[in-house]
């Protein structure tokens, strides 16, 4: 049986993460790939191919395909920021520039956004916005997101 979760339900819940005392949500080492036929990001083992995903990424890798092409984004610094605008059905990926892109649409002051306050903070901006949808992960981390994820076998 499938589940759909929002994002505060992570904390509480193990699909498709590992959450630690310090509620740090870690994803698993899996593909997700947003269907906006759903509106989910689904979780699978295998890299999702297809018309049927807008995006999909493996944080675990550091790979992200957007428009049917593959990238690598730095592992060293592995950031990555999926835009969604709905209206426009429009993607946008940031990896290098993300922390700028934070600061200057939400007023993000910080450099680590790891921390639980930081991670509370962004998600509270995100969900100010009902046009768009955001997906915040480092490395393996996921910091904030906007997006309903459901775990497929």
């Amino acid at each position: 049986m499938n589940e759909v979760l929002k994002f505060n339900d992570f904390l509480n819940e193990e699909i498709n993460i590992t959450t630690y005392d310090n509620g740090v949500c870690r994803l698993s080492d899996r593909w997700f790939f947003y269907n906006p036929e759903d509106d989910i990001i689904y979780g699978c083992n295998n890299k999702p191919v297809g018309d049927e995903m807008l995006f999909a990424f493996n944080p675990s890798s550091c790979t992200i395909i957007l428009g049917g092409e593959e990238k690598q984004y730095d592992i060293n610094n592995p950031i990555c920021l999926i835009q969604y605008i709905m209206d426009d059905e429009k993607v946008t990926v940031y990896t290098d520039g993300a922390l700028e892109f934070l600061k200057s649409n939400f007023g993000f002051t910080g450099s680590d956004i790891t921390s639980q306050q930081s991670r509370f903070k962004l998600q509270d901006a995100f969900e100010k916005g009902d046009d768009y949808r955001y997906i915040l992960i480092f490395g393996d981390q996921l910091i904030a997101s906007t997006f309903d994820v459901i775990e497929e076998n």
